[in-house]
């Protein structure tokens, strides 16, 4: 009977169940003067609390807001993003960062994989994509960087052709299947042999559903390299109505960080967020299983390669989305 070893960080072999950003990312998108873009930042997070339908675009078109945007959100969004990495381990040279915003998706790939030579960036906003790559270019000044500034669905060339293709939070703002089916296709055209593409959504019960429907369509044609750990069917495919799949993480809060979010009336939250993985060849996925859901007093759901498995003996460390390797269910009851 094997043991289980739980994939979480450790200092001194003493678990911890909250950790700080990532330091060098924190250090990258630090502002200078964070009181500054309090006002900004406040406009900015009442727009994303409407409906989808009522939202309103190019809100990424002036200095204060594009400035405000990549310290605040960008630090969760390139926190993500080095999580995933860190899990799949992949070893690019090349980028591209789709709906790239102030780019944090490629910084916090950049920060975790130092195979990394050249990024490729597309937005609509060119004052994010210049604001991103003076932070890229902090990081590593010999860095190759090229942006264009555009609509993703309306392109007259196809994507560059690169190792990682990265899309943090842009099919969810897609409303009509068909689009973002079609954006799908062209993310996936763009990937490398020997790729990855990871798409990385709200943790949302609708965003979470619509990365669910891109499993099921490509399960038999790609290789899937998490979140899923083998299921032959997604267990929320299956019964939607159970629940959805996504993983949390409670940071520490650096103080400058704190002090922002609180003058701008933001409410302190988790990093949630939903995510997809897949490869054009053919790769295994993650052994073992994957935490998803939260305690209950029965225990603790799981998803392994027999599905969607309850666990009574769960321990309360587990966060959402947390991978347990060498798991086996006589080992867990």
């Amino acid at each position: 009977m094997r043991c289980v070893t739980i994939i979480l960080p450790r200092k001194n072999g003493v678990l911890l169940l909250s950790e700080p950003f990532p330091g060098s990312l924190e250090k990258l998108l630090r502002p200078a003067k964070p009181r500054a873009l309090v006002e900004a930042l406040r406009r900015l997070q009442a727009g994303f609390t409407v409906a989808q339908d009522r939202r309103q675009g190019g809100y990424l078109r002036h200095a204060p807001a594009v400035a405000a945007y990549g310290a605040f959100y960008g630090l969760r969004t390139a926190t993500k993003v080095h999580r995933l990495l860190n899990e799949l381990q992949p070893r690019p040279r090349t980028v591209l960062d789709l709906g790239a915003g102030t780019m944090g998706a490629a910084l916090g790939a950049l920060v975790t994989c130092s195979s990394i030579d050249q990024v490729h960036a597309i937005d609509r906003s060119r004052q994010a994509l210049n604001w991103g790559s003076e932070r890229l270019r902090a990081h590593a000044p010999n860095l190759k960087i090229k942006t264009f500034a555009g609509d993703l669905l309306h392109r007259k060339t196809r994507f560059p052709t690169v190792d990682l293709v990265l899309a943090a939070n842009v099919l969810d703002e897609f409303r009509h299947s068909r689009d973002r089916q079609r954006l799908f296709r062209a993310m996936f055209n763009a990937v490398s042999p020997g790729g990855l593409l990871l798409l990385v959504e709200p943790g949302t019960r609708r965003a979470s559903q619509k990365l669910i429907e891109i499993r099921e369509a490509v399960k038999s044609d790609l290789s899937i390299l998490g979140p899923c750990t083998g299921a032959a069917r997604c267990p929320y495919a299956e019964h939607p109505k159970d629940g959805w799949c996504f993983s949390e993480w409670e940071p520490q809060e650096p103080r400058w960080y704190g002090r922002l979010r609180e003058s701008a009336g933001i409410r302190r939250q988790r990093l949630t967020w939903s995510w997809l993985a897949l490869a054009p060849e053919a790769c295994r996925p993650p052994r073992g299983a994957r935490v998803i859901s939260g305690s209950m007093a029965v225990g603790r759901y799981l998803c392994a390669p027999e599905g969607r498995i309850l666990s009574s003996s769960a321990s309360d460390s587990w966060q959402r989305g947390t991978l347990l390797s060498d798991w086996d269910q006589g080992a867990m009851e």
